[in-house]
């Protein structure tokens, strides 16, 4: 599921944030975040999320 989003995510992300991402990631690492597949899927979900109302907002 994370793969199917992952690539498509990526693409957007060129534009959009991923160095935000990259940022968001490693401070969360630092912090000592342990990763699950769980908490990847939801912190995916809701970049999925801003992203989508992002380019809805562009669009018109």
């Amino acid at each position: 599921y994370a793969m199917e989003k992952g690539v498509a995510w990526q693409n957007t992300s060129i534009g959009y944030g991923g160095a935000w991402f990259d940022n968001q990631f490693n401070q969360a690492k630092a912090n000592g975040w342990k990763a699950s597949s769980e908490s990847i899927n939801s912190f995916v979900n809701s970049i999925m999320d801003r992203l989508n109302n992002l380019i809805g907002q562009t669009r018109v």
